[in-house]
């Protein structure tokens, strides 16, 4: 059973009855306005109702043949285009081929970067480690008052390697160069395992397998002569401290 619910248009309360009330009008409960009941809406029986048709699913357009990848040409130059081929088929064909001489470029100067880093500075290292060991070792290849001034150049320009080292290392990573600076030998740990520095390599081990003892040397003999001066400043500013100045006799 179905009911009629409808609002009182005196005081908007909502007044619900039953379908098979008789009588036309109903008396508000809130206002005690007459109000007319209104009729029910009919049902939509099954005959009325619109009925859903299935539509046949649409066949999908045929599809068009891909064009036929285009073929290289044996003597390398443009092939013209054959039946069936489409213009962006040849246009990508004409764009690799475009492209394919700075890939080549680019292969040769891998190779020629390869070479550089590899062959170039062990040749390099093998040359000048016999030009020094010989003109340091061999007898008489430098006389003797020119072989001193050459050791002594040949020191002085490891500390400037030294430095250009530790210029590199601050250059790529401010940590290294700050321990290549402080930390004996780190510098040459720096040079050889880490930094890309090929020919500066090469130069460095060469002068150190000649000249390496003969600056260890005077680097040792320089240290004993820094710790003997300083060790004598400070035991004359001990003494000057206790004997102090003379003492004024009082009148």
């Amino acid at each position: 059973m179905a009911d009629i619910t409808f609002q009182c248009p005196s005081c908007g309360n909502t007044i619900q009855v039953s379908e098979f009330i008789e009588s036309p009008t109903l008396t508000c409960i809130q206002c005690r306005t007459v109000v007319p009941i209104p009729a029910r809406q009919p049902e939509v029986s099954d005959q009325t109702r619109p009925r859903l048709t299935m539509r046949a699913p649409e066949e999908p357009a045929a599809q068009e043949p891909p064009p036929p990848k285009p073929r290289r040409s044996l003597f390398g130059g443009r092939r013209k285009a054959r039946t069936g081929e489409t213009a962006s088929s040849l246009n990508t064909f004409q764009t690799v081929q475009a492209k394919m001489p700075s890939v080549r470029r680019r292969v040769r100067n891998r190779k020629v970067n390869a070479f550089l880093n590899k062959v170039v500075p062990w040749a390099a290292f093998v040359l000048m480690t016999l030009v020094f060991c010989w003109m340091r070792f061999w007898p008489g290849a430098v006389p003797p008052a020119r072989l001193t001034i050459l050791i002594e150049s040949a020191g002085w320009a490891l500390l400037v390697l030294h430095i250009t080292v530790i210029v590199f290392a601050f250059g790529e990573d401010p940590f290294q160069g700050v321990l290549c600076a402080l930390i004996p030998g780190y510098s040459l740990y720096f040079l050889f395992t880490q930094a890309d520095q090929y020919i500066l390599r090469a130069l460095v081990a060469a002068m150190l397998i000649a000249f390496g003892w003969d600056t260890g040397i005077a680097i040792r003999k320089g240290w004993q002569g820094f710790y003997k001066t300083t060790n004598m400043w400070l035991q004359d500013t001990d003494s000057f401290q206790n004997s102090g100045p003379s003492k004024v006799k009082r009148k």
